[in-house]
């Protein structure tokens, strides 16, 4: 299976397949090859999977004007914050930061210095697609993974998220 390898500063591994059909893999600086290797071997399964759903997927390009990305960012500002408001004074949470990004691959990243940062894609979602994706993004302040713990977090605000993230698929 051929990947490609991109070190940075960071302290896992993570494996992509893009639109592309290309499989990158993100790996701290130092980390050998073998041991890349072996992560990749692992997951055999999952990116297999990854690709045949990708393969399976019409293709749609929706390349927005920089008009429409203004004014979707200023729609998604004002439905992202006040869900963010909501859940963060409901869970005893600061955000130091919000953004409206620009993302293509992801909706929506919690840094560990609590920034949140959500795609202006969202806007084109349903509303209970943003909530869970800012409950989600909320829930990362608190848990920095995707545990047992997390999700039972996740669903103690939103029971019924698993619907919710459907909507994004």
């Amino acid at each position: 299976m051929e990947y490609q390898v991109i070190y940075a500063k960071r302290r896992s591994v993570s494996i992509r397949v893009t639109k592309d059909l290309k499989i990158e893999v993100r790996a701290p600086k130092g980390l050998s090859r073998d041991i890349i290797d072996g992560i990749v071997r692992k997951h055999a399964g999952w990116i297999e999977k990854r690709l045949k759903k990708i393969q399976s997927q019409p293709t749609v390009l929706y390349n927005p004007t920089k008009e429409e990305i203004n004014i979707l960012k200023e729609k998604t500002r004002d439905i992202v914050l006040p869900i963010v408001e909501k859940y963060a004074k409901i869970m005893g949470l600061e955000p130091a930061k919000v953004t409206i990004t620009s993302a293509k691959q992801v909706f929506g990243s919690c840094t560990s210095k609590k920034h949140l940062n959500f795609s202006f894609r969202l806007a084109l979602y349903p509303y209970d697609a943003t909530e869970y994706v800012v409950v989600h993004e909320l829930c990362h302040m608190r848990e920095m993974n995707h545990s047992k713990k997390f999700w039972s977090l996740v669903e103690t605000y939103l029971p019924d998220y698993k619907e919710r993230r459907r909507l994004l698929k």
